[in-house]
């Protein structure tokens, strides 16, 4: 019996020691967790008192924060103000310099930077949602921030002429990137960027085409009370060639932008006059600007062409004009606008006041000349002396001033070399050998040979004062 409760005692004492080091166990087990547990609970509440502590310092002072917060306002509205005053000021090489450092920016920007920070926020971010989004825009703000301000500053500043092509390379840039814009701040959060993003591309559309517009008064405008010097090609002819010859190259935006533009009157009307009529509606927005500004054009040239006093100078004026805006056309994507017609129309328009030139200065000339043989029984010997020393004198006066009036393109000085050499120069020569078989007139009583005159002749229109100095002059 003794042995039986000796065993039975055993046995429960080895279940209550097993029983032990099970509660040990467990124990070892769960405390890690509890640990944990423990150390998140004391966290959170370390947390939320700290802000409890710091509310509570904003509730007990919110005259100040506000203070704060309406000052850090006006130093950021100030600095954009100061930023925008700064880009005006610039002298315009170097702010043209800027704008095309900034065309390349904003590519790299939005198609490398922007695009790879959307990758990065989407990957590190994009379990939390809407969150990432905003976190993406937060990031980009500071970067887009200067250079989106750069472009208001553009659009607002100043506009003239000559900075045309780099408002268009502006607006063609941003343009071209506002699909990337749009694929990257898809979401609600973006819509700020978004909506000025789009709302500089549209200023920077109307800045270019409002500048482009303008150009048609602006050469209205350009007037003068004295003559050009010379006869020669007038810079306002160049300028203006130049610029819609350069213009040309941008001519799809620019139809674009003047899509719903229209004209007052029908500058096809006015510039193909000569042609009949050409429908404004079979032409493009810009093609109707350029028909435009070319009748403007000429309508100044024929206005510049009456400040001259000698009408033989009124044509050379207008025959060299006409003649550069006619090169200037050929051979460009211009010639298909203005078309052959236009070209061979004013190239006789050039043709006609060659003859009219030579009208105007040598009619009176030659006519001592042309009455000897229409009545060479009518003059005597002494009448031969008295016309060819009168022809002498009215040829040196027209050497002396001509050899001062330019004609820059070398075929078009050769042909109207050529219309006056006709014209003079056969004449003096029927005349010389009539009277030299006649009355035996030799070269004492002339000045100048058949060949001296053709040599003089060919220095007309050089645009020097070489009639002063050639001594057979003196």
């Amino acid at each position: 019996m003794a042995d039986h409760k000796s065993l039975t005692r055993l046995i429960k004492e080895e279940e209550e020691e097993e029983e032990e080091e099970e509660e040990v166990e467990a124990h070892h087990v769960h405390a890690p967790r509890q640990i944990i547990r423990n150390c998140l609970t004391d966290a959170l509440k370390k947390t939320m008192m700290d802000l409890e502590s710091q509310l509570s310092a904003i509730v007990a002072i919110p005259q100040s924060n506000a203070q704060a917060l309406s000052e850090f306002d006006k130093q950021l509205k100030k600095a954009e103000e100061n930023f925008i005053e700064d880009v005006h000021m610039m002298e315009w090489t170097s702010l043209n310099s800027e704008m095309k450092k900034w065309n390349w920016i904003m590519k790299i920007v939005v198609r490398v930077y922007l695009a790879s920070e959307k990758r990065l926020c989407e990957k590190i971010l994009g379990e939390f949602g809407s969150f990432s989004s905003f976190c993406f825009l937060e990031t980009t703000m500071d970067t887009m921030g200067c250079p989106l301000n750069f472009g208001v500053a553009i659009a607002i500043g100043a506009r003239s002429p000559e900075k045309l092509f780099s408002f268009l390379d502006m607006y063609d840039v941003l343009a071209n990137l506002r699909t990337y814009i749009d694929a990257l701040f898809t979401e609600d959060a973006g819509c700020v960027m978004r909506n000025q993003f789009h709302e500089i591309v549209k200023s920077l559309g109307n800045l270019a085409k409002t500048t482009f517009v303008d150009f048609e008064n602006v050469i209205a405008s350009n007037t003068s009370a004295s003559p050009f010097s010379g006869g020669g090609i007038h810079p306002l002819i160049r300028y203006v060639m130049n610029f819609i010859k350069a213009v040309t190259d941008y001519r799809d935006t620019l139809n674009l932008l003047l899509k719903d533009q229209h004209m007052e009157g029908s500058a096809a009307e006015i510039e193909f006059e000569d042609q009949k009529f050409i429908s404004p509606s079979t032409l493009s927005p810009t093609s109707l600007h350029f028909l435009s500004i070319v009748g403007i054009l000429k309508s100044d040239l024929e206005s510049r062409s009456k400040l001259y006093h000698n009408e033989a100078l009124q044509h050379i004026f207008m025959l060299n004009n006409l003649h550069y805006m006619v090169q200037k056309i050929k051979n460009t994507r211009l010639e298909i606008l203005f078309g052959d017609e236009w070209i061979r129309t004013q190239k006789s328009k050039v043709q006609q006041h060659v003859k009219d030139y030579v009208r105007a200065t040598w009619s009176s000339a030659v006519s001592l000349l042309r009455d000897d043989i229409r009545v060479p029984h009518f003059l005597s010997k002494t009448s031969s002396k008295n016309r060819l020393k009168a022809f002498t004198v009215a040829f040196e006066e027209v050497y002396k001033t001509q050899t001062g009036w330019y004609v820059p393109d070398h075929e078009l000085r050769e042909d109207l070399q050529i219309s006056t050499s006709q014209n003079v120069n056969h004449a003096y020569r029927n005349f010389v050998e009539r009277v030299s078989v006649k009355y035996k007139i030799t070269d004492k009583y002339m000045k100048y040979t058949v060949d001296d005159l053709e040599e003089h002749l060919l220095d007309l229109f050089e645009g020097s004062d070489i009639g002063n100095k050639k001594k057979v002059l003196a």
